[in-house]
């Protein structure tokens, strides 16, 4: 059962409120053995052993739906979840991966998906899956939805889910009987450069964040402004050497004189940019208080941002 996005929680009192949690969805088979297959199928049990004997945690086999999850220093680390099931890479001591179960759709050989979902979430909480590498979700009634969604900002969580109490579980339909309440941030960045799509026009903006003296790369953006026009802004601003700190090789430079206003969900562990979306456009006032921007291989080059907060226009809604 797929999530819909929303802007705000749902009103009424037949719905619950469940933490988003920020890593892998998956399915746990735990019957004879463990087995978590990911929502294409995957077993991602072999790179997960630590997670191999939850099937003793369950009085009778299960099928539960779950988010894999890396905890480091108490907050979700998707790019350490990433690293230990696409890299292979041995457990870090820091990060703790376990399984967070929210749904269940098999009970000791019985498909259980009809049965309403506060039918199913008491049958989860009798089970008593609490355990070494697992846990089940919290869930609240809807009117303290609003302090959960705001607890989950304070935590560094993606946000909230919430479920209508009668609704059944409907495999791989998009329902809106689960909707999705994320938290998201706006920042303000400097454009130092873009990257050309395969006809040389612009695939995405690339952002540059102030440390010091410095603009550090602070990922990309493609979505929220029309590429056209902000193509024919950049182009006649490009300079040789790169403008980013730690920005990709293929990207073209341009003098950081035009700021954008990114509305994004999260940061990755290296400062940049996830789910994010242009929501303003300015030119950067650049002059003799300006100061110079340096490459990033330590030339200096043209004006960059000022310190002072640009005026931002609303960015177009289309796409070029």
């Amino acid at each position: 059962m797929l999530l819909r996005s929303a802007r705000e929680l749902p009103e009424g009192e037949d719905w619950a409120v469940e933490p988003k949690w920020d890593g892998f969805r998956c399915l746990a088979h735990l019957g004879e053995d463990t087995r978590l297959l990911s929502r294409r199928g995957k077993d991602l049990s072999p790179f997960l052993p630590e997670l191999g004997r939850l099937h003793r945690s369950v009085p009778t086999p299960v099928v539960l739906d779950a988010e894999l999850v890396a905890v480091r220093e108490g907050a979700p680390s998707l790019g350490a979840l990433r690293r230990r099931v696409f890299s292979g890479r041995r457990p870090e001591p820091e990060v703790t991966v376990m399984l967070v179960a929210f749904d269940l759709l098999v009970l000791g050989g019985r498909d259980v998906p009809g049965l309403p979902y506060e039918r199913r979430r008491r049958i989860l909480e009798g089970l008593g899956i609490e355990g070494p590498g697992m846990q089940l979700t919290l869930s609240c009634p809807s009117w303290e939805g609003p302090a959960l969604f705001a607890a989950t900002r304070d935590q560094g969580l993606e946000g909230v889910v919430a479920k209508r109490l009668g609704s059944p579980y409907r495999p791989g339909v998009r329902s809106r009987d689960w909707v999705k309440v994320k938290h998201f941030h706006t920042e303000q960045f400097a454009v130092g450069g873009w990257l050309p799509d395969q006809e040389g026009g612009l695939q995405a903006i690339l952002l540059g964040r102030r440390v010091q003296e410095d603009l550090v790369y602070a990922g990309a953006v493609a979505y929220g402004f029309s590429r056209p026009d902000l193509q024919r802004q950049l182009e006649p601003l490009s300079v040789p050497a790169p403008v980013l700190i730690g920005g990709p090789p293929t990207a073209r430079p341009a003098r950081p004189e035009i700021g954008v206003r990114v509305r994004y969900q999260s940061l990755t562990e290296d400062g940049r940019v996830r789910g994010a979306t242009v929501v303003g456009v300015a030119r950067l006032n650049i002059g003799s208080g300006g100061r110079r921007h340096r490459s990033a291989s330590g030339r200096r080059g043209g004006a960059s941002p000022p310190v002072g907060t640009p005026r931002f226009a609303r960015a177009p809604t289309g796409i070029g």
